[in-house]
């Protein structure tokens, strides 16, 4: 995936005086292998020194630790001071953090030399969190407390400590839907038996919110003396008598019940095909059409909390690389919030660019999940990426109640569509999305796709017109960059983000490092509630399509 820019920000009030002239990180060219889109190749050296001056280390002004709560739009980072006579006197105050290999003998040095700072304040809330860290259960320790004497632990962020002692989990608003509703009858008409059922949408049954579909008959096939339903074609011409004429005392009739009660109930909403294919024929050389009677009743299952699965993948992850930090937060995140945690590490199809595997992970856990109804969710997060505030909740992010039709959210970024993270419901309308993806190019060999993955999703989404299905929401919902060039660019990290990309930047450790020692520094980071969030987001569904996001081809 294609990162935008990202540079830091003036209200954190750190200063970048120096970084190591020659990042150690740079010189091994066999970095371990890992799994994110990353297409664009950024030059340390112009991201932090625009004038190319030689830096040696990162340091951090103890004179203005507060921040700046009114401007969220400057930068992360102070610009490079302009006279190395001013460097020099600002290092006399400075407390260098020259690499994330002592992080808690460093910040031990800046609680001393700083008693009012910011980190003693994180430290006071650390302390008084850890009374209620043991409420979570950790199921997944073994990708965050590795016991390996290499003390790993200290370099990826402690996601259990950074919760709110004041954390709520989202409240559900329930409605009182105590009452059936009246039965209703429908009818459908015979779809053309030389159709692929998966070509076409079928005919929707829908309930309101709160309440699910009860089948009490089917009819198939053509009443008798009934020349009047289901008479004429797609193109408004009228049927010879032949095809729609059924005498008294002939039989043209089925009744799928079980069929269309499986499809259908305990259901908010269904679409029905009736097909010759599906449900068989009652008669030949007849048009048919079918009648559903049915029920919307209150349904025991609306309101409930939504069940999550985080999906990774990476291959041959190094010790303290960014990739170990990324999966350990996200492990710890996944204990916090109760959410299953799948981390894959092998190749499925060895012949195709590693980006598919993406796809192929998702989709195994799509149906595993349409097997074991064990989660309805899934959060897809390249392992280049660092969680800032474990206090916003996934379910902040999903449709309300009456938008269930939309199953796939993702961002968009400067390129478009971005599929560094996203979310996807365990649905048959994902997987058959994810299959189409997943064999794109091959049916489509004229076709370049210049971001792989993400430009197949593209694909499948503009031409297939599932405008309804999917949502392309803000950035800064769930794919948040560090912007390396620009003053702002498009989603800029921001004070509350759930998270941090490092898409496209060439010096993923150092820079993520040195955002972790950001967050640790300052709690405003991840104070924001999953409840301000869910507003925020909200607002953004009850927006008209064309207000929102837009991708493109």
């Amino acid at each position: 995936m294609i990162s935008s820019s990202l540079k830091p920000k003036d209200n954190q009030n750190i200063s970048v005086n120096k970084l190591n002239e020659k990042i150690k990180e740079n010189q091994n060219a066999n970095e371990e292998f890992y799994y994110n889109d990353n297409y664009i190749e950024n030059d340390i050296e112009k991201i932090i020194n625009p004038n190319k001056e030689k830096i040696s280390k990162l340091t951090i002004n103890n004179s203005n630790t507060k921040t700046n709560e009114n401007d969220n739009k400057n930068n992360i980072f102070n610009k490079l001071n302009d006279q190395d006579s001013k460097e020099t006197k600002e290092e006399n105050n400075n407390i260098k953090v020259e690499n994330n290999d002592n992080t808690e003998g460093k910040n031990n040095d800046f609680n001393k030399e700083n008693p009012n700072s910011t980190e003693e304040n994180i430290n006071n809330s650390t302390e008084e969190n850890n009374d209620n860290i043991s409420r979570f259960n950790k199921n997944y320790k073994k990708y965050y407390e590795f016991n390996d004497g290499e003390q790993r632990d200290e370099n990826s962020l402690d996601i259990f400590s950074m919760i709110s002692p004041d954390y709520k989990e989202l409240e559900i608003n329930k409605k009182n839907n105590d009452y059936p509703l009246p039965k209703d009858k429908v009818k459908f008409c015979d779809i053309k038996f030389y159709l692929p059922p998966e070509s076409i949408e079928g005919n929707k049954i829908v309930c309101p919110v709160g309440f699910s579909i009860k089948i009490h008959d089917v009819f198939y096939g053509r009443r008798p003396d009934d020349k009047e339903s289901c008479s004429k074609n797609e193109y408004g011409v009228k049927y010879s008598d032949k095809l729609i004429t059924v005498k008294k005392g002939e039989y043209c009739e089925s009744h799928p019940l079980d069929k269309v009660k499986t499809l259908c109930e305990n259901k908010r909403y269904c679409y029905i095909k009736p097909m010759t294919s599906i449900y068989g024929d009652p008669c030949q050389g007849i048009i048919h059409y079918m009648e559903v009677t049915y029920q919307c009743v209150k349904d025991e299952n609306a309101f409930k909390k939504p069940k999550f699965a985080i999906v990774m993948f990476a291959d041959n992850v190094k010790p303290n690389s960014v990739y170990e930090h990324s999966i350990s937060e996200f492990a710890q995140y996944a204990d916090v919030h109760g959410y299953h945690f799948f981390m894959d590490d092998k190749m499925i199809d060895t012949s195709r660019q590693v980006y598919y595997q993406k796809l192929y992970s998702v989709m195994s856990y799509v149906i595993q999940g349409l097997k074991t109804k064990s989660y309805d969710w899934i959060f897809w997060a390249d392992s280049d990426s660092s969680i800032i505030n474990p206090n916003i909740s996934l379910d902040s992010f999903i449709p309300p109640e009456d938008k269930d039709e939309i199953h796939f959210i993702i961002s968009d970024d400067f390129n478009g569509l971005n599929a560094g993270m996203f979310l996807i419901r365990v649905h048959p309308w994902s997987l058959s999305f994810l299959m189409k993806a997943c064999t794109y190019t091959y049916y489509n060999k004229d076709t370049y796709l210049l971001f792989v993955d993400q430009s197949a999703l593209l694909h499948i989404l503009v031409e297939q017109k599932e405008d309804k299905h999917y949502i392309i929401v803000p950035q800064n919902w769930f794919n948040s960059y560090f912007c390396d060039k620009e003053p702002t660019c498009q989603g800029q990290m921001q004070k509350g983000d759930l998270l941090v990309h490092y898409a496209g930047l060439n010096d993923k450790k150092h820079i993520s490092s040195k955002v972790r020692d950001l967050i640790r520094h300052d709690n405003e980071w991840y104070s924001k509630t999953s409840q301000q969030m869910r507003e925020e987001v909200l607002d953004y569904y009850k927006l008209p399509k064309e207000q929102q996001h837009k991708i493109f081809l």
